[in-house]
């Protein structure tokens, strides 16, 4: 009897214990980029893996977007930041940014050629980067610049004939 009282109360306490660890917040869960870019956004349009692939006075936007609505990519702009995050260098437009953006759809903006030529962009650091929409609010991320020279980004250096203006 004595054996029984005990088998029920490890068992009670080993599912008490098994409860308490559902509520636990697990680490997979939380939102996070897994990649070297940033992620912004807003109430309708969410921007994921977003950098700049730096190389011969060109930087390529390089991340995908996905709106919960039919939307469409109308500018994309951004400006060098100094090693303290002030800015730097000259301002840049990427020309010829429109982008559909199909509701409920990954827009992969690699694939999408966005270019422009930039002065003062270094590697390593970071250059404010603002999308804006036809039909959502912007997003204003600090990207990333990498090196076009990278194994992982050299598939998608910048082309030297330039695709943009600034």
């Amino acid at each position: 009897m004595i054996d029984r009282r005990r088998t029920i109360a490890a068992l009670a306490a080993v599912g008490v214990l098994g409860l308490a660890a559902c509520g636990a917040d697990p680490k997979v869960l939380t939102s996070y980029t897994p990649a070297a870019g940033v992620s912004g956004e807003s109430d309708t349009v969410k921007v994921q893996n977003l950098l700049l692939i730096n190389g011969d006075g060109q930087a390529r936007v390089s991340g995908a977007v996905i709106s919960s609505k039919d939307d469409k990519v109308v500018e994309i702009t951004g400006q060098p930041l100094t090693a303290n995050n002030s800015l730097a260098g000259q301002a840049f437009t990427v020309a010829s940014s429109d982008v559909d953006l199909p509701a409920r759809t990954s827009v992969n903006l690699t694939e999408s050629s966005l270019q422009a030529p930039v002065e003062g962009l270094s590697d390593g650091l970071l250059a404010k980067v603002t999308i804006k929409f036809a039909k959502s609010a912007p997003i204003t991320v600090d990207a990333p610049v990498v090196p076009s020279t990278h194994p992982d980004f050299e598939k998608y250096a910048p082309s030297e004939s330039p695709a943009a203006q600034s």
